[in-house]
């Protein structure tokens, strides 16, 4: 089976464990480790940052 393509997007830098107490960081290591290839893109800034 292949594995998802997943892009995760940042306000911080999710590879930095210290980033809001590592959560981005463990967010994207469980999308790798349970369900695909993980692309960090960000930190994002302003005006490309989107709320939602």
């Amino acid at each position: 089976m292949k594995r998802l393509q997943i892009a995760f997007l940042t306000s911080v830098d999710a590879a930095s464990p210290g980033a809001y107490s590592g959560t981005p960081y463990y967010m994207a290591r469980a999308l790798h480790e349970y369900c695909g290839d993980v692309t960090h893109l960000g930190p994002l800034r302003p005006p490309y940052l989107v709320y939602g």
